[in-house]
């Protein structure tokens, strides 16, 4: 993935806590990790890589999913959290 798309979704998902679907080839990767297809996660850093994530077991462990394994994204703002042009760029 680009700086500019990791930037942007780093503003987006970064330090947030936020649904995650799983891609049809991350449920298979990370079965074992994840139960579901879809689960709520605290996501602390948005690099290349893909989404470094916070357990909601206690410890410092942090899981990164990768870019691949990424369906969709689903957070909740309130209104004037994200600026109207942010919102309106397409990330690729």
């Amino acid at each position: 993935m680009d700086s500019f798309s990791v930037s942007k979704l780093e503003s987006l998902l970064g330090n947030r806590t936020v649904w995650i679907w799983l891609s049809p080839q991350g449920q298979q990767a990370v079965k074992r990790v994840f139960e579901k297809e879809a689960f709520r996660v605290h996501v602390e850093v948005v690099d290349a890589l893909g989404l470094w994530l916070r357990p909601s077991k206690p410890g410092n462990t942090l899981l990164l999913l990768k870019w691949d394994y990424l369906g969709c994204a689903q957070l909740e703002v309130e209104p004037g959290d994200v600026s109207k042009s942010s919102t309106q760029e397409r990330i690729h």
